[in-house]
């Protein structure tokens, strides 16, 4: 069974036995079975971000992929390609951990600002190289975040162009690894750094480090969709959990993790909340530069009456806009 390209409900269910399951199952076995034999051997691992960075992968994306296998084998045209991109970094993170003996910390290690600030280089800088691979792909005028920003009524339709329009890319698993491990990965070991900075009383350093999650959160959310920020929010906990000695200390923690993630997505938002409409998301503009004009036509043709949090009166203005030959 093959689902059609726009818009369709995952349909969940017990996983076919498949080949394709039975790779998925493997990789991410064998992604659980180190983690855990690389923590047993010395559980003062699961500080190198790295291994964290692995974890979260291996959580939010390998078994995911799992349970996802029937939908994703019969919807996207390069499963296996997908599949190969969700699990290669997972696998190559905690390879990397194995073969790296000399950077864990040892066994009675208590916290150490100079390793953490030198490990959150590597993270950042697979951060930066898979924003740039997507953006590459999808220009940021043409994400629902843009979207959101300069035209609110047209962000729900521009969660289509970001993700959906943009195909099954190396750039979409690009951004899977951002919203789902990399970011969230970034933002734990930057609250762990300000807590030791702070406990350090290095407070304009901790608050730089704080700042940097600004960034973290505005990369996840260039789709527009908030929900892709629990995995970012469930590392920053355990990250603060982490960072404390003593249950009162812990919960203070979580806490400031709570309120500084809280305060970084408000200020998105009210960033968001302009009066008035600045300028119109160029929809035709977008799905063009993508390669999906057809595509897009059809999906404004299926809402012909309005749809998507957008007027029928607007569709039919974006539809005309589509007639309209382009200048060359």
């Amino acid at each position: 069974m093959s689902y059609p390209p726009i818009v369709y409900p995952i349909v969940l269910d017990w996983p076919d036995l498949t080949v394709f399951l039975l790779f998925n199952v493997l990789c991410a076995g064998l992604s659980s079975a180190v983690i855990v034999a690389l923590a047993v051997g010395n559980r003062n691992r699961l500080l190198r971000p790295a291994l964290i960075l692995s974890v979260a992968l291996n959580i939010i994306f390998q078994w995911p992929l799992v349970l996802l296998s029937n939908p994703l084998s019969d919807s996207l045209q390069s499963p296996w390609q997908f599949s190969l991109f969700a699990h290669l970094p997972a696998l190559s993170a905690v390879v990397y951990v194995a073969l790296t003996p000399r950077l864990d910390p040892p066994r009675n290690f208590h916290g150490n600002a100079g390793f953490e600030a030198r490990a959150a280089w590597p993270i950042a800088a697979m951060l930066v190289l898979f924003t740039a691979v997507f953006l590459g792909r999808v220009p940021f005028d043409c994400t629902a975040l843009y979207a959101s920003i300069v035209d609110p009524t047209a962000a729900l339709l521009a969660r289509e162009v970001t993700i959906k329009f943009a195909g099954s890319t190396i750039a979409t698993a690009a951004y899977g690894a951002v919203a789902n491990s990399l970011a969230p990965a970034m933002v734990g070991v930057l609250l762990l750094l300000s807590f030791h900075l702070v406990s350090s009383r290095r407070w304009f350093a901790a608050l730089l480090a704080l700042l940097a999650v600004l960034p973290c959160i505005t990369v996840v959310l260039l789709a527009g969709a908030k929900g892709l920020l629990v995995p970012t929010f469930m590392v920053g906990i355990f990250a603060a959990l982490g960072a404390g000695k003593t249950p009162v200390v812990k919960l203070l923690s979580v806490i400031g993790a709570v309120a500084v993630l809280m305060a970084a997505m408000v200020s998105l938002e009210l960033a968001r909340e302009r009066d008035g409409q600045i300028v119109d998301y160029d929809f035709n503009s977008c799905v063009a530069r993508l390669g999906a004009k057809e595509e897009g036509t059809a999906l404004l043709q299926s809402m012909s009456k309005g749809g998507l949090g957008l007027s029928a009166g607007r569709i039919e203005w974006y539809l005309g806009e589509a007639a309209v030959p382009s200048s060359s």
